[in-house]
């Protein structure tokens, strides 16, 4: 009997400790000199082809781009907008996925391949910076990012 309740007992430890939580958080903690930039951006438009932000020193800053050539090509205002923009994308760091913490520098699908634009983020934290250049096709992103990715491009139109 000892024998039995042992073997159950094991079974449901076992059981309990592989269990995942689906998409698990990394909240992103931004000391001085760190940032956030996020935006999304098309290569086949006439006008206003890239929506840029920035986040750092609790602030928020937008871009200064019609177009996104490359992470390096991105300016911002020298003036940050107003602290509801800023609480508008604090959720964003608050919610960051493991996933890309995990899969830092990488592309997700084709992104603007079929000029369905794409979403582009920028990590510089601790002196390291990493990117990620994510496919807007919602069925080219992994699943452990698809809400994420939805809700940014949510918040990128509410900061316009």
């Amino acid at each position: 009997m000892k024998k039995q309740s042992f073997i159950i007992l094991l079974f449901i430890t076992v059981l309990t400790l592989s269990c995942k939580k689906e998409n698990p958080i990394t909240p992103l903690d931004l000391s001085s000199g760190d940032y956030f930039i996020f935006g999304e951006y098309a290569g086949f438009c006439s006008e206003n082809c890239a929506r840029f932000f920035i986040v750092k020193d609790k602030q928020i800053y937008g871009d200064l781009n019609d177009y996104f050539y490359s992470p390096d090509s991105l300016k911002f205002n020298s003036s940050p907008l107003e602290v509801s923009k800023y609480n508008i994308a604090a959720p964003l760091l608050t919610d960051f996925p493991t996933y890309l913490d995990n899969h830092k520098n990488e592309t997700f699908g084709c992104p603007d391949c079929t000029d369905g634009g794409a979403v582009y983020i920028i990590l510089k934290q601790d002196g390291i910076i990493s990117h990620w250049n994510v496919d807007n096709f919602i069925q080219n992103q992994p699943e452990e990012i698809k809400d994420y990715i939805t809700r940014m491009r949510t918040l990128i139109a509410d900061l316009q």
